[in-house]
């Protein structure tokens, strides 16, 4: 389990090495570097992200 300050992300061994190896190439630790991939993907799924956005706050 791969605890954050305002939520946890249950893992599978695979993705623990997968992100060890990752930490050692980049040099980010592992929360920097799960951080980073959400950034990623959040900018590369920027317009999708916004119509999502736009449906949900409309409906709270």
């Amino acid at each position: 389990m791969e605890k954050t300050k305002k939520t946890s992300v249950y893992l599978e061994p695979i993705h623990f090495k997968y992100l060890d190896l990752m930490s050692v190439i980049t040099g980010l630790n592992k929360s920097q570097l799960i951080r980073d991939m959400i950034d990623n993907g959040m900018s590369a799924n920027k317009e999708i992200i916004k119509t999502y956005e736009q449906l949900l706050f409309k409906t709270l």
